[in-house]
């Protein structure tokens, strides 16, 4: 009975022992959402370099390819001019390379600017671009043109370089615009403000130049250019059909001029027409773009039934004076 008193009393006396509590497991979820997120951040940096690279060079190629070049006819040295002609686009491969180096340098320091990260990017991107530019400008607009080497210098690369930094920079403008319009969340402001930010393109006459930038990705190219100088009034636009399909004639391009001389009044585009089998004449121009405009100059130089056709539709529609102009060209 003793035995079993103390007992009890020492079970009371004695502090509860304590479950063993396992240690803590490490925080390895923070950790690995910490690497994804550094791995992350490489494959986007990395991705951007690439793109860099790619996007300068088919620009600069799509520049070249849309006529964005100098008078090469100049250089008379045949050498000179053969190896420019070959191996003048890897240029625009180099300049991409350096750009996207420069970009690698600049985005260290992304990291110090975390809440402005997306105009930073955009930043510097604008940024490797502005060199490019300034000597593409020089090379254009300020050098000398005497050596046939500087010459190839000028239009095989300045030319070419030029218009392909002010493509990428309108490019990054938009993707800018576009994705701040995105980061709005806001429909109704973002409608308003993309309104605002497209109707200056169209009032402008933009919509052509944008529409002829893209005509080399179709298969049937020569409407595309047909369509995009037709809307921009652009003889020069004109001259980039090829008529493929037709032999001895252009009839596209030659309906390109007419249009655009119908369009706007200005005979001296019917000029331009070679005519040929299936094709249009500088009759036909001169004939409609007179009537069009009551121009009774395209009638005096017309001869036969296509005069007496333009002199009988314009006529009523001028003063007697005019009328006796005309009568005197003709005489």
């Amino acid at each position: 009975m003793e035995a079993e008193i103390k007992k009890e009393e020492n079970e009371i006396s004695s502090p509860p022992k304590q479950k063993k509590t396992s240690p803590e497991p490490k925080n390895t979820e923070d950790e690995s959402k910490m690497e994804k997120k550094k791995s992350g951040s490489f494959l986007g940096t990395f991705s951007i370099f690439v793109l860099i690279i790619i996007l300068f060079g088919l620009s600069f190629e799509f520049q070249a390819k849309m006529g964005e070049m100098g008078p090469v006819n100049e250089i008379e040295n045949a050498e000179i001019k053969k190896i420019f002609s070959n191996y003048f686009l890897f240029s625009g491969l180099i300049f991409g390379f350096l750009s996207a180096l420069v970009f690698l340098i600049l985005n260290i320091f992304s990291r110090y600017l975390k809440s402005f990260s997306f105009y930073y990017k955009f930043l510097i991107l604008g940024a490797t671009l502005v060199p490019w530019y300034l000597f593409a400008r020089q090379l254009v607009y300020n050098e000398n043109r005497i050596a046939d080497y500087a010459k190839a210098i000028i239009y095989y690369i300045g030319y070419p370089l030029l218009a392909t930094t002010k493509f990428l920079f309108l490019l990054l403008i938009i993707i800018f615009v576009l994705m701040f319009l995105l980061h709005l969340r806001k429909t109704k402001v973002a409608l308003k403000m993309l309104a605002i930010l497209v109707l200056p393109f169209s009032l402008s006459g933009c919509l052509g130049g944008m529409a002829g930038l893209t005509c080399f990705l179709l298969p049937e190219s020569d409407h595309c250019y047909q369509a995009a100088a037709m809307q921009e009034n652009d003889p020069a636009g004109c001259a980039k059909i090829k008529g493929e399909g037709f032999e001895g004639s252009n009839p596209p391009r030659d309906k390109c001029y007419l249009k655009i001389a119908e369009n706007t009044g200005d005979l001296s585009v019917c000029e331009k027409i070679e005519g040929g089998t299936f094709s249009y004449t500088k009759e036909e121009c001169y004939l409609e773009t007179s009537i069009a405009h009551v121009d009774p100059s395209g009638c005096v130089k017309l001869s036969g039934a296509d005069r007496e056709t333009c002199i009988s539709s314009v006529s009523p529609k001028i003063g007697a004076g005019s009328v006796l102009e005309m009568d005197d060209q003709i005489k």
